[in-house]
């Protein structure tokens, strides 16, 4: 399923590049007999794409507070489930307590 999306956004990113290559060299690019762009075409393309990865590369860079506060978030999250189940085993404990004085003093 990701695969699929990525390569049809490479493929899309391909021939828009091929189009910007023609309009830039003043018509049509350079096609083979197939109707498929050229090596140079195709070359330039790639390494546009290899440009366009690199930056995008550098901005995708996770914050050195991310992890941090991730994990301070986690670990509350699993204190607060764990201390949870203890008040609740602790206030059971007590009212059953409670429960028995009361039925014994009577």
């Amino acid at each position: 399923m990701f695969g699929t999306t990525a390569n049809t956004c490479q493929v899309v990113k391909y021939k828009i590049d091929v189009a910007n290559m023609a309009r830039e060299n003043g018509g049509a690019a350079s096609q083979n007999s197939d109707g498929r762009p050229g090596a140079d075409e195709a070359r330039q393309a790639l390494q546009t794409l290899g440009r366009d990865n690199a930056d995008l590369a550098a901005k995708i860079i996770t914050p050195w507070w991310y992890h941090p506060i991730l994990g301070g978030i986690v670990a509350i999250l699993v204190y607060s489930q764990a201390i949870s189940g203890w008040v609740v085993r602790r206030y059971d404990d007590l009212l059953r307590k409670e429960l028995v004085e009361s039925a014994e003093v009577r």
